[in-house]
């Protein structure tokens, strides 16, 4: 795979086995030595190389080492170490979900969590709420300061 302009002319010829789109202004691309980022240039700038590797959003990419899910930022820092069974991209800027153990929780960019990984499912819904269900199958809603609404 490679990367093609709006005129479909090759800027990155095909080379590599998988390549996602731009993100930030990187990509992530895989070859036989695993996955990593280049620039618009094919420039590797975040050498990995990951076990997998997702594109960047609000700053931070997800990556999978060891079968563990963590972050690293935009200078190839991890700035949370691989240690979630699950995890999923900072789309809401501060905060997102991950799991271990198959209790799910919420962590902000630090990577400290800010609500106890003891929800059988939890999903953002906006900036600072996240609907959850516990293992029992109660519903309802937790803030990002750990305070609890729930269904009746």
């Amino acid at each position: 795979m490679g990367f093609i302009n709006k005129k479909g002319k090759w800027v990155i010829p095909p080379q590599y086995d998988h390549a996602g789109s731009f993100h930030e202004g990187l990509a992530v691309v895989h070859n036989n030595k695993g996955y990593f980022y280049i620039n618009h240039r094919n420039e590797p700038v975040i050498a990995g190389p990951f076990e997998v590797a997702f594109e960047f959003v609000n700053g931070l990419a997800m990556i999978r080492q060891s079968n563990r899910f963590g972050f690293i930022n935009r200078q190839g820092e991890v700035v949370v170490p691989p240690v979630f069974d699950d995890a999923w991209h900072f789309e809401m800027p501060s905060f997102t979900w991950v799991a271990k153990d198959g209790k799910y929780g919420f962590i902000n960019r630090k990577g400290e969590i800010v609500v106890p990984l003891k929800y059988a499912e939890a999903y953002l819904v906006s900036g600072e709420v996240a609907e959850v269900r516990l293992i029992k199958g109660k519903s309802g809603y937790v803030d990002m300061q750990g305070n609890e609404f729930w269904d009746k």
